[in-house]
């Protein structure tokens, strides 16, 4: 009966420490997944979000004179500026 109960109790120990160790071996995967994302976000996504902000400020500019009269420059600044700068400048590395 006592064997039994040492048995068990390794067995508990073994399967608790296998445990963590998984859980560390996860968070090291979570860690270079992280990293992988973040440099396609500096290396690619950000130089191609800050040309679409460069564009989307000269179509901005382009299309004062057609929404002025109806709408404002507001929606069109939102739509042409706001959103690409809140994307390029604002967002955290990595969080798309």
């Amino acid at each position: 009966m006592r064997r039994l109960g040492v048995l068990l109790v390794t067995v508990i120990l073994v399967l608790v420490a296998g445990h963590s160790a998984g859980a560390e071996g996860n968070r090291t995967g979570e860690f270079a997944s992280r990293f992988g994302e973040a440099a396609f976000d500096v290396a690619i996504l950000r130089p191609l979000s800050a040309a679409a902000l460069v564009a989307g400020s000269a179509f901005f500019v382009a299309s004062l004179p057609l929404v002025l009269p109806f709408e404002g420059w507001r929606a069109s600044y939102d739509a042409f500026v706001g959103a690409p700068y809140e994307y390029v400048v604002l967002r955290a590395v990595g969080d798309f």
